[in-house]
């Protein structure tokens, strides 16, 4: 499509898209021109806005909208095993399309249920130096950069950081006297009732434990595949190591990074279809009657156990692990 050629819907998508992986300053100036430029560029915004925050639903699961996000999301993962980072981040034009096609697609997903499905990431925000931070729910930060240092305060809540590389201002990210310090490398943060984790993804960091007398602070390093908890106090008292993790257990950690779907008095069978789509681990039906349930709620669409045990606890369901990849539901009278 040639310049100028966009539609306002497009338009609107893309920038969507571009919000959703973080603007620096320039580019949230750029988009408050556009939108002061034509009534139909803001009409087309708040539409956009409407689909993708679930203020205004559509009226069915689209399914090739579905089906993008997860294909995305699978290309992610796959990248996640590479690198064990995962991060999704959609930039372009193109990868707005998918958006685009909420607005376009008139096919519903198999039974054409009017309530919707939608995708939901954590928060994402991309700082001035380049850096991208995402935030876990209920996650409070406090940025300071300054031409000598980048320093983000973290208030609450759980973030996990992609530093830009940047040997003249390392990156600081303070709790109390605890910070943690890198020039760039990847690295998780998360504020517990009684003690401060900090996961590292790639790169390596040191965790800096400052000291109100006049003895030098005391430092840990941390490279990638470590862990670390260290009790929060005024005077914190550093481990002597950190302790190695598995990339299963980072990606447990992390589980909360991943792609979520949520549905509104959906049919079990839509919500079944979707995730079969997405695991590994496929659910049947004994009882297609069962398919007619309503289910409500916010899922991880690649935890079909997890959701099964969901539906044991909340319907009269009993959920049987029947081979290696398949779990079957049925009513829980059946067969006792």
């Amino acid at each position: 499509m040639k310049p100028g050629a966009h539609t306002a819907n497009e338009l609107a998508a893309a920038w969507l898209v571009r919000r959703d992986a973080g603007l620096t300053p320039a580019e949230t100036r750029e988009l408050a021109l556009w939108l002061e430029k034509s009534p139909d560029h803001r009409q087309a915004w708040e539409e956009a806005q409407a689909v993708w925050q679930g203020v205004t639903r559509p009226d069915a699961i689209f399914k090739e909208t579905v089906l993008e996000e997860l294909a995305r999301w699978e290309a992610q993962k796959r990248e996640r095993r590479r690198r064990l980072v995962p991060f999704l981040t959609l930039s372009t034009l193109a990868a707005a399309a998918a958006l685009v096609l909420v607005f376009r697609t008139p096919d519903p997903v198999s039974t054409g249920t009017q309530a919707p499905a939608f995708v939901q990431r954590p928060q994402q925000q991309r700082l001035e130096d380049g850096s991208r931070v995402q935030l876990n729910a209920a996650t409070e930060i406090e940025v300071d950069f300054t031409p000598s240092k980048r320093r983000v305060r973290l208030l609450r809540g759980e973030a996990h950081f992609d530093v830009a590389k940047d040997a003249a201002r390392p990156f600081m990210v303070a709790v109390g006297a605890l910070s943690v310090e890198a020039v760039g490398t990847e690295f998780s943060v998360r504020i517990e009732p009684d003690n401060l984790d900090v996961l590292v993804t790639e790169g390596k960091v040191k965790v800096v434990a400052s000291r109100r007398s006049e003895a030098p602070a005391a430092v840990l390093p941390l490279a990638a595949g470590q862990f670390v908890a260290i009790p929060l106090s005024d005077e914190p008292v550093l481990p002597a190591a950190g302790r190695a993790v598995s990339p299963e257990q980072i990606d447990e950690a992390l589980a909360w990074r991943t792609m979520r779907v949520e549905f509104s008095g959906t049919p079990l069978a839509d919500v079944i279809w979707l995730f079969n789509e997405k695991g590994r681990i496929k659910l049947k039906l004994s009882d297609p009657s069962l398919g007619r349930l309503r289910v409500s709620g916010t899922y991880w669409v690649n935890n079909a156990e997890g959701f099964a045990r969901l539906l044991e606890n909340g319907f009269s369901i009993r959920a049987e692990r029947t081979g290696e990849s398949e779990i079957l539901l049925r009513p829980l009278a059946e067969g006792g």
